[in-house]
């Protein structure tokens, strides 16, 4: 069943995304400062930052999901807690 695009069906999905954005935001820059001052970037923890941060996502998208549609398993999100 196709839903109408309205802001209410896809408001998980734009707060996810949000986390994700605010989550990487705040996890790369010290990264990349720190390899600015070292003259060398460790692109191995800008990854890592960043699928920490893709996770973070999902666990909000998940738990807004289960939210929305009453289901507990959902809202406990990726840990279940």
């Amino acid at each position: 069943m196709i839903k109408k695009l309205t802001y209410e069906n896809v408001k998980p999905y734009i707060e996810a995304l949000k986390e994700l954005a605010r989550v990487a935001l705040l996890a790369c820059i010290p990264i990349l400062i720190d390899g600015i001052t070292q003259n060398k970037i460790n692109w191995t923890l800008v990854a890592s930052a960043a699928m920490i941060s893709a996770l973070r996502g999902l666990d909000k998208l998940l738990h807004l999901e289960g939210k929305e549609k009453g289901n507990d398993t959902l809202t406990g999100g990726l840990t279940r807690f």
